[in-house]
């Protein structure tokens, strides 16, 4: 009876296993971005970068650092969004972790260079408050990559506000596109 009962657990076990797979781009892109409106979608961290305050480069401890003072090398960027009534950190970190799992999905077929700073393989994001505002952290493991973030993140910054919301200064003066 114990050997029969023990038998069967472990075919289960085995029949889970074997129908468990690992989820498509497309199917990571559906969960993170389950319950989040067309409208939420649209107006992710870089849909307006008239509300985007600073960007700067996001550098991480090297290592190994054995007993030598600590150097820094570059992981990606920080870009610093500013604060909108109603967001907070956990829902700015939806929005990113769905922009971030779209990104991925599109990456497979895109032929162009990627535009937003979480479209390169590899990226992750990490949002935390900074008071009058958020800070969104986006990292990469490999070195090119981190360089290619921080660039992506400088020129959303620095394009002309023509994404601005309705009613806000836009920017002339730098007089064109990317």
């Amino acid at each position: 009876m114990f050997r029969t009962s023990l038998l069967s657990a472990l075919l289960l076990l085995t029949a889970g296993c074997a129908a468990s797979r690992p989820y498509t781009l497309a199917e990571a892109e559906a969960q993170a971005c389950a319950g989040l409106s067309d409208d939420e979608l649209k107006n992710g961290p870089f849909a307006r970068p008239a509300e985007i305050a600073s960007v700067r480069p996001l550098l991480v401890e090297a290592f190994p650092r054995d007993d030598n003072p600590p150097t820094y090398e570059l992981g990606g960027a920080v870009v610093k969004v500013r604060a909108s009534p109603g967001l907070t950190a956990e829902w700015l970190q939806r929005l990113v972790d769905c922009d971030l799992a779209r990104s991925a999905a599109m990456a497979v077929s895109a032929a162009e260079p990627p535009t937003s700073p979480f479209a390169f393989r590899g990226a992750s994001a990490y949002v935390h408050s900074t008071g009058d505002g958020f800070a969104i952290e986006i990292s990469s493991n490999e070195p090119r990559v981190a360089r290619e973030i921080l660039a992506s993140a400088e020129r959303v910054y620095q394009q002309p506000h023509l994404a601005a919301p309705s009613g806000a200064e836009q920017d002339t003066s730098s007089g064109g596109g990317l």
